[in-house]
């Protein structure tokens, strides 16, 4: 059996959400999902472990993004990023992200991991709204990333649906 690239684990007033392999658009819809709805059920921590993610593409650091400002918003949980690598870290940096979230580096003992059910995921079937947000949480939070992105949220936005 496979692991699945997110897996997470509950346990009084927490929760945890590890990422496995590369941190995509392929999973920040279902870690978005994973998290607001742990946050709006007013959980006390959520603990984002990132010991295991290899990479991180823009939509999922804008993903994160979206995280750490909606519970800011709800000022009920305090998320945290566990165990980021260096070169995580730095993709976060510039995009001027390096003090936006709290990082913490310690041992994880946590037990009872479950697979998150991943929505399946085709090339060209991805949600171009999530990718949109993801991007526009990223310009939002430093106005540098405005000359980075807005070409690629023209193109989403432009772009014909087949809704």
């Amino acid at each position: 059996m496979s692991i699945t690239p997110l897996q997470v684990a509950l346990h009084s007033g927490e929760a945890k959400i590890k990422i496995e392999g590369m941190g995509t658009l392929k999973i920040s819809e279902d870690l978005k999902k994973f998290c607001l709805t742990a946050i709006s059920k007013k959980i006390k921590k959520l603990v984002i472990d990132l010991s295991s993610c290899s990479h991180m593409d823009s939509t999922f650091m804008g993903t994160l993004t979206e995280i750490e400002l909606y519970s800011r918003k709800i000022e009920k949980t305090f998320v945290t990023i566990l165990n980021i690598s260096p070169e995580n870290k730095a993709l976060l940096s510039g995009l001027g992200l390096k003090n936006f979230f709290n990082f913490v580096y310690s041992e994880s003992e946590t037990k009872g991991w479950k697979q998150l059910d991943i929505s399946p995921f085709e090339a060209g079937m991805t949600n171009s709204q999530s990718i949109i947000d993801a991007h526009k949480a990223l310009m939002d939070v430093d106005e540098k990333n405005i000359a980075k992105f807005e070409d690629v949220i023209t193109f989403l936005e432009d772009e014909p649906r087949s809704d």
